[in-house]
């Protein structure tokens, strides 16, 4: 398969779209904050950064659309029109054609789109196709077979990809023919339209499944991962919140911003005081010395080993530039040789108990400032998996979590509190989402206040959590708690299987609504619109056989079931 140049163009006619000049987002009724970008549907790139009311967990990548990315511009209308069109149903342009899609889409929804139109049109163009008029079903038979194999960027077959992948990419094939009347540049044949009138849902071969198709964790998975993680939070945090305050007074100064102070006045200093204070130098890591015995540093180099960024931090700056160096070795040399180098943090660590009992040992070894730094962002990922587990919050209702969301207490009666956090529901809620309250048990509520000690107030935005990916902090939790420190501070190893929010939320989801009358209390605290949906996430045959489904959720069953919850899990 040849690919052609990019820079190849097409002799095509072009004519004026109807939506020619037309705002966008005025088009869509998304709110724009002062002076943020308004795309046209002249413009080649739509950046969305500046509408009111994103979701949080959205990246900023997936709020700009770039449609010079489809090698044939006489597609680019195409793509601009029918993205136009799945955002603004209601424009007169658009809601009078008889097939379009009568309801908006989301901005992640159509940068998905764009993808997956992106890829059907370039490969048109590899395979020698220069109208949408001579498309074929041969074509989407062809390309549809071509994307049930996920390829590297070399081409070689790696797995199967998901049938949820070629349903959207199935989709928008056939979408493309819904919107034919709108089109000015190029459109498929009247008439045509890609596998008749299957549905994707059929055509990509996607097999219905009766209820929730995530399945919990098995307890012998839940069991020691909620467990290591509540003890990160509870044993663990405290100290873990120290170390992050000082590591943010080490920096007073906002990286970057020196305010006209200059490297050659405040090294020094900071040096001097080392050697005053009798204060070691911090350890650099072995990845960093042998990156510069790689760059022709001598192994007997007295500053081999030191962690010159360390020093940076020390004066509010982000790096330290090797040019530096020069001007600074004789003193750094003299200084390293009086008070020598050492891991700086924890070094006289306070003892805790062990997670399995067995006495006390220091909270942490020793760390560098890169482990420090990577110690306190594996609390913030356990705070995520106890907050998740607890409260079978999205990850989107996690990331909307404000640093103030804990609510007060109320008490409810003798020994009955009700611990509340708010945060925002994003699903199924329109722009902007929509403030709730989640019931909860102290253990959460404690969590979230771990949490916001731990919260960057620069970085996270006034919230509890910076957006995040689940897999790749989980990963390095995982392999703490099945390393040596997990062993040593007597954690229970955690089986080596997929782990996601979706199947915490739904391990919760299952043991509340298995409990007495817990199959409502499980549909108001998993924010649920339908008890339906509860039903599915809770094993619905099961529900009928045990006769749960007839029951109803007493006053405080929620908090109570969430309580018996916590207890199983630790």
């Amino acid at each position: 398969m040849t690919k052609i140049p990019a820079a190849r163009v097409f002799a095509a006619p072009f004519s004026v779209s109807v939506l020619a000049g037309q705002d966008v987002c005025a088009a869509a009724g998304l709110p724009v904050q002062p002076g943020g970008p308004r795309p046209v549907l002249d413009d080649h790139v739509w950046e969305f950064t500046g509408v009111i009311g994103l979701p949080r967990y959205l990246a900023r990548s997936s709020q700009i659309l770039v449609f010079t990315a489809i090698i044939n511009p006489r597609w680019w209308n195409v793509a601009k029109e029918f993205i136009f069109a799945r955002l603004a149903p209601d424009h007169p342009a658009v809601r009078e054609l008889p097939h379009a899609y009568r309801t908006p889409v989301l901005i992640a929804t159509v940068h998905g789109r764009l993808a997956k139109l992106t890829g059907w049109l370039n490969w048109l163009t590899e395979q020698g196709v220069e109208s949408l008029s001579e498309v074929t079903q041969q074509h989407c038979d062809a390309y549809l077979e071509l994307r049930k194999k996920v390829r590297d960027k070399h081409g070689v077959v790696i797995r199967d990809s998901s049938p949820g992948y070629r349903m959207d990419m199935v989709a928008v094939i056939q979408e493309l023919a819904y919107y034919t009347e709108l089109f000015s540049t190029d459109a498929y044949t009247p008439g045509f339209r890609p596998w008749g009138q299957r549905t994707a849902y059929s055509v990509a071969g996607v097999v219905k499944h009766a209820g929730n198709k995530t399945p919990p964790l098995r307890d012998e998975v839940f069991q020691p991962l909620v467990a290591a993680a509540l003890y990160v939070v509870e044993v663990l945090g405290p100290h873990v919140i120290d170390l992050h305050r000082q590591l943010q007074d080490m920096v007073s100064d906002p990286p970057g911003r020196h305010s006209g102070r200059h490297w050659n006045a405040e090294l020094p200093r900071a040096i001097a005081r080392h050697a005053e204070e009798g204060e070691p130098f911090d350890i650099a890591l072995d990845h960093v010395v042998a990156e510069r015995l790689a760059d022709g540093w001598s192994p007997d180099d007295p500053l081999l080993r030191a962690n010159l960024i360390t020093l940076a931090h020390e004066t509010g700056r982000r790096a330290f530039h090797l040019r530096w160096l020069p001007a600074l070795r004789s003193q750094l040399e003299h200084a390293v040789a009086a008070v020598g180098l050492e891991r700086r943090w924890a070094r006289r660590a306070a003892p805790v108990a062990r997670a399995d009992g067995r006495g006390d040992v220091p909270w942490a070894l020793p760390l560098n400032t890169y482990e420090a730094r990577a110690h306190i962002s594996r609390a913030r990922t356990a705070c995520v998996i106890a907050l998740a587990a607890l409260t079978g919050m999205r990850m989107s209702e996690l990331t909307e979590l404000p640093l103030d969301c804990r609510l007060t207490p109320e008490q409810r009666g003798e020994g009955r509190v009700r611990y509340r956090l708010k945060s925002k529901i994003v699903k199924g809620r329109g722009l902007g989402g929509q403030w709730d309250e989640w019931v909860t048990i102290k253990e959460a509520y404690d969590t979230a206040g771990v949490a916001a000690a731990l919260a960057d107030p620069v970085r996270q935005s006034g919230h509890l959590f910076k957006k995040f990916t689940f897999f790749t902090p989980y990963d390095a939790f995982l392999s703490w708690v099945n390393g040596p420190e997990g062993r040593r501070l007597g954690l229970a190893p955690i089986p080596e299987e997929p782990v996601n929010l979706r199947m915490l939320r739904r391990t919760l989801a299952v043991e509340m609504a298995h409990r007495p009358g817990g199959l409502l209390a499980a549909k108001i605290h998993l924010k649920h619109i339908s008890v339906v949906t509860t039903e599915g996430y809770a094993k619905a045959r099961e529900l009928h056989q045990t006769g749960e489904k007839s029951q109803v959720a007493s006053s405080g069953r929620e908090s109570d079931g969430l309580q018996r919850y916590y207890e199983a899990a630790s």
